[in-house]
C-alpha cells in the first residue's frame, strides 16, 4: 500500500524495510536516513537533490517512472570487517545520473547497479550482443573457493565454493556441483584427511556444458594429505584477442615440496610457472587446465574455460548518443552521455 508522495521539506528518518510511494522529490539540503536494509518503491517519478544516507545497509531505490539522481546516495561500510551492502538505483523509464553540470556523489562498499532496464536479466548485461559469438558455444565457467587447504575441526572441514559462467552466444548458465546441490554457490564437508575433488557443471539455454574442477586438501593432527591443493580461477570468464586472460592460483601443500607447474591454455600454448596469463591469437572457447606435482608424482589438477572475443570495429562515436536521442533499452545516462551497459 503507497505512503502516497515523498517530499520532506527537511531531514527525515525512514524505519528499515520496504516503502512504496507515488512519487519521491528529496530537495537540496534535505538528508534522508535509513538504519537497515531498505527499499523504496515509486510509482511514479523520482528525484533525489538532497541525500540518502544507509550506512553499511542494502538499498534500493526503483522508480515506475523517471529517476533523477543530482544528489548523493551513501550506503558505504566504516568498519573494516563490515560484510559491504549493494546499491541498486533504477528506473523503468529515464535514469538521468548528473544533470546541468550538477554531478551526484554516488558512494557504495558493496556493487553499484545502475539501470532503467531492471527486468532484463543480469547476464544481458555480462556480455554485449556486440561481443558474442555469432556461432552457437557451449558456455564457460570457473570457480573459486574460500581456501585450498583445511584442517579438521571438531572432526570436519568446511570449503565455500562459488561458480561463475558465460553463455558466449548469450543466455543464462545454470550449475549443479558434484555433491548434487544446485545453484552458483555451494558447500562441502569433508570429515577425513585427504585430496578431494570438486566439479560443478554449466549447462545454457541450449543444454550445452561447461566443468570447472579444483582439489581440495584436508588435514588433521595425524595426517595429511599426499597430493597438492590446486584451484584456478580466471580473473575474467571473456577475453579480447591479443590481450592477456589472467588467472588467479590457490595452491598448497603439506610437505612444502618444491612443485611443478605444467598450464594447458587450450591453444596449444602451455607454461611451467605458478603465474597464470595467456594471450590469445583467434577467437573462440578455450579450456583451460593447471597441473601440479610434487617430487613424488603426486598430482592437483584445476580446471577451468575462457571465451576470447574479436573486438567490433566500430567508431568511437557509435558508444554514446547525446540527448535528444532516444535512450537504448538498458542505457545509462551519466552526466548527459548515454553509457551501454
Amino acid at each position: 500500500q503507497s505512503e502516497g508522495d515523498f517530499a520532506p521539506d527537511k531531514d527525515v528518518t525512514l524505519s528499515p524495510g520496504p516503502h512504496v510511494y507515488d512519487s519521491m522529490a528529496i530537495p537540496p539540503g534535505v538528508t534522508v536516513q535509513v538504519t537497515g536494509a531498505t527499499t523504496l518503491e515509486v510509482r511514479g517519478d523520482a528525484s533525489i537533490q538532497g541525500q540518502i544516507l544507509a550506512p553499511c545497509s542494502p538499498l534500493q531505490v526503483t522508480a515506475t517512472g523517471d529517476l533523477v539522481i543530482t544528489g548523493g546516495v551513501d550506503n558505504r561500510c566504516t568498519a573494516d570487517d563490515a560484510t559491504p551492502a549493494d546499491l541498486t538505483l533504477a528506473a523503468h523509464g529515464s535514469l538521468l545520473v548528473g544533470a546541468d553540470g550538477q554531478s551526484p556523489n554516488l558512494q557504495t562498499s558493496g556493487d553499484l547497479i545502475l539501470t532503467n532496464a531492471p527486468d532484463t536479466p543480469e547476464w544481458e548485461f555480462i556480455l554485449p550482443p556486440d561481443l558474442r559469438s555469432a556461432l552457437p558455444l557451449p558456455p564457460v565457467c570457473g570457480l573459486s573457493a574460500s581456501s585450498s587447504q583445511e584442517a579438521l575441526v571438531e572432526g570436519q572441514a568446511v570449503f565455500g565454493l562459488q561458480a561463475e559462467g558465460v553463455d558466449p552466444d548469450g543466455g543464462p548458465v545454470a550449475f549443479r556441483w558434484d555433491s548434487g546441490a544446485s545453484g552458483d554457490a555451494a558447500q562441502y564437508t569433508f570429515t577425513a584427511a585427504g585430496a578431494y575433488t570438486v566439479t560443478v557443471t554449466g549447462t545454457d539455454d541450449e543444454g550445452a556444458t561447461c566443468s570447472a574442477q579444483a582439489q581440495v586438501t584436508v588435514e588433521d593432527a595425524d595426517a595429511a594429505a599426499d597430493a597438492p591443493a590446486v584451484v584456478v580461477t580466471p580473473v575474467e570468464l571473456v577475453a579480447a584477442v591479443g590481450e592477456p586472460a589472467l588467472f588467479q592460483v590457490d595452491v598448497w601443500d603439506a610437505q612444502n615440496d618444491a612443485l611443478t607447474f605444467a598450464w594447458d591454455y587450450g591453444d596449444g600454448a602451455t607454461s611451467d610457472v605458478i603465474t597464470g596469463s595467456h594471450a590469445y591469437n583467434a577467437p573462440g572457447r578455450y579450456q583451460v587446465q593447471l597441473t601440479v606435482s610434487d617430487p613424488g608424482g603426486a598430482r592437483g589438477t584445476a580446471t577451468g574455460s575462457v571465451y576470447v572475443y574479436e573486438p567490433p570495429a566500430r567508431a568511437a562515436t557509435a558508444a554514446m548518443f547525446c540527448p535528444p536521442a532516444a535512450r537504448p533499452p538498458g542505457a545509462v545516462v551519466i552526466g548527459g552521455v548515454h553509457q551501454f551497459p
